[in-house]
């Protein structure tokens, strides 16, 4: 089972329930982070309430409001980039995922654009030392 998925901008790691993009990361409820996996391993296909109560709920006897509920907060953590597309409420039939995936061997981006800082930071924080360094050495030998 896939514990790691991409699409489009956004990375989602099941076991840490983490969904993260480059300038947004959030930490799922369970409940919403087993909807989000079950949606993902079904992308495609329309899901009836049914199923999903199947599915993520265990068959527990439950509301549609808590489906409802749980589809409506993963609708606003994916509003972050304007991606209400991904999940469409279809008719009277259920939920329709769609969302684009991505190779599942891609790099969360967030920790690329860390990564790409980090070195940044690193590189011009040697670069200050070296000019401090070579403009106090060269002012103290010009000075006697």
């Amino acid at each position: 089972m896939t514990t790691h998925w991409y699409f489009a901008t956004w990375s989602f790691d099941a076991q840490s329930h983490v969904l993260e993009t480059d300038q947004f990361s959030a930490t799922l409820e369970p409940k919403v982070a087993r909807l989000l996996q079950f949606l993902l391993e079904h992308n495609g296909s329309v899901l009836s309430r049914d199923e999903l109560v199947a599915a993520v709920w265990d068959g527990r006897a439950i509301s549609d409001e808590a489906v409802r509920r749980a589809v409506c907060q993963l609708r606003q953590v994916l509003a972050h980039d304007g991606s209400e597309r991904y999940l469409k409420t279809v008719r009277k039939q259920g939920y329709l995922p769609q969302f684009p995936i991505a190779s599942s061997a891609a790099p969360a981006p967030r920790r690329r654009w860390l990564l790409i800082v980090g070195l940044c930071a690193s590189f011009a924080l040697a670069l200050l030392f070296a000019i401090v360094w070579l403009f106090s050495h060269y002012r103290a030998e010009s000075f006697w």
